[in-house]
């Protein structure tokens, strides 16, 4: 995926200039990064109805599944100059 964004030596530069910076989703200024609706899962067995579950554990499954992602799940940008090339 990086190579649609950038040249092979934009790339190369970049690594060796510290350029690259990698954060959790947490760690984003956007705090809605990785976060979803984790009760949907359980909206959509309900509609369902063929399971007897405990939904209210389902849901905070759900829920600690989403917080672990974003704790976990690693993002990454650069600047898109005006002599970028895409």
């Amino acid at each position: 995926m990086l190579i649609r964004y950038l040249t092979k030596e934009k790339f190369e530069w970049l690594l060796c200039d510290n350029g690259i910076y990698i954060g959790a989703a947490s760690a984003q200024s956007d705090q809605n990064e990785g976060v979803y609706d984790s009760k949907k899962i359980s909206e959509i067995f309900k509609i369902i109805n063929k399971f007897n579950l405990d939904w209210q554990k389902l849901d905070d499954i759900n829920h600690s599944l989403m917080l672990y992602g974003r704790a976990n799940n690693y993002l990454f940008s650069w600047f898109d100059g005006d002599n970028e090339t895409r």
